[in-house]
């Protein structure tokens, strides 16, 4: 759940970095923290806190990136959206208008 994942892995991997969560009770704090936030309970470990590969791969601090990545996103997408004075919106691939003033 892409958007959750970005608020609590931080959270669960500050926890172990500063030794207040051991690696053994991960799971249990990944399924807390998403009975409490969302009301359901994964039914394995595989669908919850192993359902990404980050932290199989020890790569940590991932995911508030991927925050400010869709806020940006988001931003710049408004943006050339009110830069094109045609009346076409740029999801259906109407950009000729935006890629011309990037020349």
């Amino acid at each position: 759940v892409l958007g959750y994942e970005e608020t609590v892995m931080p959270q669960l991997e500050n926890a172990l970095l500063e030794e207040r969560l051991r690696v053994v009770d991960l799971p249990e704090a990944w399924n807390t923290s998403v009975r409490e936030t969302l009301g359901v309970v994964p039914v394995s470990d595989a669908e919850g806190v192993l359902q990404d590969i980050h932290w199989s791969l020890g790569a940590f601090g991932y995911f508030p990136t991927y925050c400010l990545g869709n806020l940006i996103s988001a931003q710049l997408f408004e943006r050339a959206g009110l830069q094109l004075d045609d009346g076409r919106p740029i999801w259906i691939g109407a950009v000729t208008a935006l890629e011309a003033r990037q020349r």
